[in-house]
């Protein structure tokens, strides 16, 4: 099958117009924000390292681009619902990594949140312990 380039280059031009895209860009620029502001507020800030920022960054911008290139051709190739379903897996994922960040910088989340996340929970565990030992 040959594929269209003016069809595909639609496809790419229509995803301005896609919700998926629009949720995922939103999610991925939330988890970056919340994760500096983490690494900020966090008790180690005179640990931080700009490297460790540059590698999440990267990851992020290597993530974006990918989708952005597969999801026009996966709609082009009539596999707009699996293309969907891939994007809606990273948002979902990039969405519970802002609730984890949000958690972390000690905003309060209902505790059934708390308690499916293991960043959380692994985290109130901690809090716990050193309540008591104290």
């Amino acid at each position: 099958m040959l594929l269209d380039d003016h069809e595909l280059l639609f496809n790419v031009f229509s995803m301005k117009d896609n919700l998926y895209v629009h949720l995922f860009i939103i999610a991925v620029i939330f988890d970056i924000l919340t994760g500096n502001l983490r690494g900020i507020l966090s008790n180690n800030y005179q640990k931080l390292d700009s490297s460790i920022g540059l590698k999440g960054l990267l990851k992020h911008i290597i993530v974006i681009l990918i989708l952005l290139t597969i999801y026009p051709y996966l709609t082009l190739l009539g596999f707009k619902p699996y293309a969907n379903t891939i994007m809606g897996f990273y948002i979902l994922n990039y969405s519970i990594s802002v609730v984890e960040n949000l958690g972390q910088l000690g905003i309060k989340l209902p505790h059934s949140i708390i308690k499916s996340l293991a960043k959380l929970s692994d985290q109130q565990e901690e809090n716990n312990n050193d309540h008591q030992q104290h």
